[in-house]
């Protein structure tokens, strides 16, 4: 399903817009847990970025716990604070193809 991206002068009468800037502080604070992609309304990324974050918690605490040190996890943790970066900088639109105020 591709999403419909939507001129700002064709945002119906009484949408809410997303602020973008709340994107981001979510983005910035909250990224780990995939409450931005929720705040946007891409409810699917942020179950998957919370479902490998969670994962990845799991895995290094365990490890930490037997006295290891996994450095998969750590990588995972690493590759979901870059993907947050990388969609602060890139999406501009909502989950319905209206753009972010």
């Amino acid at each position: 399903m591709s999403m419909k991206i939507v001129d700002a002068t064709e945002i119906p009468a009484g949408y809410v817009q997303k602020e973008r800037m709340v994107y981001i502080l979510l983005a910035l604070f909250l990224g780990g847990l995939g409450v931005h992609e929720f705040y946007r309304g891409n409810n699917q990324s942020g179950v998957g970025i919370l479902a490998l974050n969670i994962i990845s918690q799991i895995w290094l605490y365990a490890g930490l716990a037997c006295g290891d040190i996994y450095f998969f996890p750590l990588l995972l943790l690493l590759c979901i604070f870059g993907l947050n970066i990388k969609m602060i900088c890139t999406e501009k639109y909502d989950n319905n193809g209206y753009v972010m105020k």
